[in-house]
């Protein structure tokens, strides 16, 4: 999902030149407009809106660029941040367990499914009983696929809107030649920005939880009390709760959406 190329191919950019097209000729109008302006005497108005019609005329004609790059710059960024935290084989792919696998594996599930399952097993959990053990177990991995889940159409509606804002880019300042859209243009500024720092906000998330939960698990490999035991479930729950707080507070309207839909 990070692979933005994949989501934003060169066909994007013809459509984005139409949209240049026709903001470049609106600011040919409002040009005209200033210019009558100064002949009528108003050079009050001329000298507050130049600077900003020459800055919008510049930012239209590169918006697309400065979109792109500023979205490659976030993804790198969030892929860097997950690489150190689950290696470079989950991104590459060669050698090594997968994505899927390294997560599973630091938040011990395989290890809680396997001992729970496993009859006369060391887990805690089956020295209060068997029941228990894979009542433990069930609520938590359905709580973790759900945090995830949750996560994923949160990264998937951020990939929408970064596509959509990279063609309409060049909107991001059309309040500087139109003041009365003010109010619509800083809500896309919000959202674009917003949906910048979502990426890099959850990989740090998710390295602080699987460091947390490395240290949660370890009185799980260890085959700890039950009382151990049932409060280090209840940390890792408590971090995954936070990471997909945390992610969808960031991600704004983007977020609530998402997460709302699923």
């Amino acid at each position: 999902i990070l692979n933005f190329s994949q989501w934003a191919p060169d066909t994007l950019y013809p459509i984005w030149l139409i949209i240049r097209q026709i903001l470049s000729l609106m600011v040919v109008f409002v040009g005209l407009y200033l210019g009558f302006m100064y002949i009528l005497g108003k050079d009050e108005k001329f000298a507050k809106y130049v600077p900003w019609v020459i800055i919008f005329a510049l930012f239209v004609n590169f918006s697309y660029p400065i979109a792109r790059t500023a979205i490659d710059v976030s993804n790198i960024v969030s892929l860097n941040i997950y690489a150190s935290a689950v290696g470079n084989n989950a991104i590459t792919g060669t050698g090594g367990a997968g994505a899927g696998t390294i997560i599973v594996n630091r938040l011990g599930l395989q290890g809680l499914m396997g001992r729970s399952a496993t009859a006369g097993g060391s887990s805690a959990l089956l020295e209060v009983n068997s029941i228990s053990g894979a009542l433990h177990v069930v609520a938590f991995a359905l709580y973790a696929a759900y945090i995830f889940f949750m996560v994923t159409g949160i990264i998937v509606m951020r990939t929408a809107a970064l596509v959509f804002l990279t063609v309409a880019s060049p909107f991001l300042l059309i309040d500087s030649v139109l003041p009365f859209l003010g109010e619509k243009a800083m809500r896309i500024r919000k959202i674009f920005f917003e949906q910048l720092i979502v990426g890099p906000v959850f990989m740090i998330m998710l390295a602080l939880t699987m460091s947390f939960l490395d240290v949660f698990n370890g009185p799980l490999q260890a085959g700890g009390s039950s009382t151990a035991t049932f409060f280090n479930l209840v940390m890792m729950l408590i971090m995954l709760h936070i990471m997909i707080t945390v992610t969808k507070k960031t991600a704004g309207a983007i977020g609530e959406y998402a997460t709302g839909a699923m």
